[in-house]
């Protein structure tokens, strides 16, 4: 239940409270009303509001590892080097060959 979550969290009570009141639009205060009826009248299928918590922590984890640069960088790099192929990556080659008519290039460039 949305309700119970909203109700536990102080922190995420009062930013969705912040949305519900047109804090972040004042000029328009009914701009961000949806995301709090979606989120709350209308059962959160997501359970965005259930993941808050850990999502908050999670960030906090990130801004100390940011902190160490060094650490932050071969943390990041890592994560690019094992990423695999996204259908981005089909699409783009599918339109390179299809649309643009466009060729491969291979790097005979030994490392």
């Amino acid at each position: 239940n949305p309700w119970d979550v909203y109700h536990s969290n102080p922190e995420l009570k009062e930013v969705m409270d912040m949305i519900a009141s047109g804090f972040f639009s004042v000029e328009e205060p009914n701009r961000y009303q949806a995301i709090f009826d979606t989120l709350l009248h209308k059962g959160d299928h997501y359970l965005l509001l259930a993941d808050y918590a850990s999502y908050v922590a999670k960030q906090e984890e990130v801004a100390k590892l940011y902190q160490s640069q060094e650490e932050w960088s071969r943390k990041a790099i890592l994560n690019v080097a094992r990423m695999a192929k996204f259908s981005s990556d089909r699409t783009i080659g599918e339109y390179a060959n299809n649309i643009w008519n466009v060729k491969s290039y291979k790097n005979s460039e030994k490392k």
